[in-house]
């Protein structure tokens, strides 16, 4: 039995803008973003540089009606010994997901420190699904951070400053 070939018709579900209407938008979002990351603290100051924290990353996604949802938390192993957690967190807009990121949490990392049983697995959790939402809005609009004056790596993923780690 033949089949024949059906050209398919070709869905853009972005609808195209205009570059310079690109451009208006972002820093109409960038100056708005610069106001309420100013006024709440939603950054972190490392050496000079300002980095978003996952609310800030947020707000970049508020403007453009997206919202993240964890997909999975899983255990890393080692052996039958847990050493991390690894969270899946994609992002949605209109009900279309658009992008998604993964990253892990190790037992032994900062937000795990001075704590013990499952308080520390919680947290290892808990930062695994904050740093994939930071790096799932990154890598969709880092640029708007950028036209904001913002750096485009999340503040998660930065290492703790010396100072910080003192203590």
């Amino acid at each position: 039995m033949e089949k024949a070939l059906v050209p398919q018709t070709q869905i853009n579900l972005i609808p195209y803008e205009a570059p310079r209407e690109v451009i208006k938008r972002a820093t109409e979002q960038a100056n708005a973003l610069m106001e309420i990351v100013e006024q709440k603290n939603l950054y972190k100051a490392i050496e000079g540089k300002k980095y978003l924290v996952v609310d800030g990353w947020e707000t970049i996604g508020a403007f453009n009606r997206v919202h993240a949802l964890t997909d999975e938390v899983q255990p890393i192993m080692e052996g039958d010994q847990t050493i991390a957690y690894e969270a899946k967190v994609s992002l949605w807009q209109d009900g279309i997901r658009i992008g998604s990121a993964i990253m892990s949490c190790g037992l032994d990392e900062f937000p795990c420190r001075g704590k013990e049983g499952q308080a520390k697995h919680k947290a290892a959790k808990s930062a695994a699904q904050t740093w994939a939402t930071s790096k799932a809005y990154r890598m969709n609009f880092s640029w708007v951070a950028v036209l904001a004056g913002f750096e485009p790596t999340p503040a998660e993923e930065m290492p703790e400053p010396s100072s910080a780690r003192a203590m």
